[in-house]
């Protein structure tokens, strides 16, 4: 799999159990075709995950590449929440794609687990027991349930709070990898910008953001937005197009249709100032809802302190996890319909003279 790889994650809703979507029957299709290890699958799939997708106690989500589904995954919630299924097809093993899911069922399963586990066969933990270890999972013991032919079933548990901290140190790793729906796990830079303008950047109607200090190295940068109070959280991210500087009275003239402000909010902050850098943005692509500051720390067990204007997001650090944690959640779009699948991205009408010419080695396949 190439560097960067998008990838589109559907998480399933009662809707798609309601309405036999065609992203239920992928997951469907992906799940039954480890029938011959699980005799017992079928009946697993129709009286445990269906009900819990319609209950909201089980998490699932397909992942697709170039609109063909190759991960399943389904993970069950509560205190001692449980890894019940990741499959992955061949073609698509050794691409991490088994920690991009496994993160993503951790960020699901985080707000109500203490601990968490899986069962899987012995042979399985022979193979692949580093890949169970990266995320805090130490041990087996023989579990009492038995699910598969010929191999007999293990049971792997931690502390989620032990899992929790795996999936974090992961994220700079996969940030370089991947892309979710879309939306980067890496992007470089953090606008804080004031809800009235950040909003219009978001429905398209604000082409050009102001600075009175950038540089002209970050075209071609992604930049996440945070909405200031009273929002107080990321909202989306776009990219730098371009970056132009000059004269306070040229960047009016020329750029003022698509600044988002009147003239008297445009003099009063490039007051004092000979020049001033107007930053024009595209790709804009919101998030569903914003990914609030409160919830970012929490998750993170930091204190998140935004910028006054922008700042570089360094890798590995707590505001970058924030970005690559907004990426994972809001870039798994809801199910029911294909067509739905891809999220909005705003590209702004040019005039012509603005135009610028080791996870799994096998299938890992866990089940309740």
């Amino acid at each position: 799999m190439n560097p960067k790889q998008d990838i589109k994650i559907v998480r399933l809703s009662e809707g798609d159990v309601r309405a036999s979507s065609d992203h239920l029957r992928d997951l469907q299709q992906l799940i039954h075709a480890s029938g011959p290890m699980y005799p017992g699958i079928e009946k697993w799939f129709q009286s445990k995950v269906l009900p819990g997708i319609k209950s909201q106690d089980r998490a699932a989500f397909v992942g697709y590449v170039d609109d063909k589904p190759v991960v399943s995954a389904v993970a069950k919630k509560g205190e001692d929440s449980k890894i019940c299924h990741l499959k992955i097809a061949p073609e698509y093993q050794n691409s991490n794609l088994g920690e991009v899911f496994w993160s993503l069922m951790g960020i699901e399963l985080r707000q109500k687990a203490k601990s968490a586990h899986f069962t899987l066969p012995e042979s399985l933990w022979e193979t692949k027991h580093d890949f169970f270890e990266s995320f805090g999972f130490e041990g087996v013991a023989i579990n009492e349930a038995q699910y598969r032919l010929f191999d007999e079933e293990l049971r792997s548990s931690t502390d989620f709070s032990t899992m929790w901290d795996a999936i974090l140190a992961k994220i700079p790793k996969l940030a370089d990898m991947y892309s979710l729906g879309g939306f980067s796990l890496n992007t470089e830079l953090l606008f804080s910008i004031q809800p009235q303008y950040s909003q219009k950047i978001m429905r398209g109607e604000k082409r050009f953001e102001l600075r009175r200090k950038f540089s002209e190295r970050w075209r071609g940068s992604r930049v996440n937005i945070y909405e200031t109070a009273p929002t107080m959280a990321l909202v989306g991210e776009a990219l730098i197009h371009d970056v132009i500087r000059g004269e306070v009275e040229d960047i009016w003239e020329r750029f003022s249709e698509d600044l988002g402000c009147t003239k008297a909010e445009f003099d009063a902050y490039s007051h004092g100032l000979d020049e001033v850098y107007a930053i024009e943005l595209d790709e804009v692509k919101p998030y569903r809802s914003g990914f609030y500051l409160g919830t970012a720390s929490a998750m993170l067990n930091e204190v998140l302190r935004p910028p006054q204007s922008y700042f570089t997001l360094e890798r590995g650090k707590p505001w970058a996890q924030a970005v690559s944690l907004a990426a994972y959640i809001h870039g798994c779009i809801g199910g029911m319909s294909k067509n739905r699948a891809d999220q909005k991205v705003q590209s702004f009408p040019r005039k012509p003279n603005e135009e610028k010419v080791r996870s799994l080695d096998k299938q890992l396949c866990l089940m309740l």
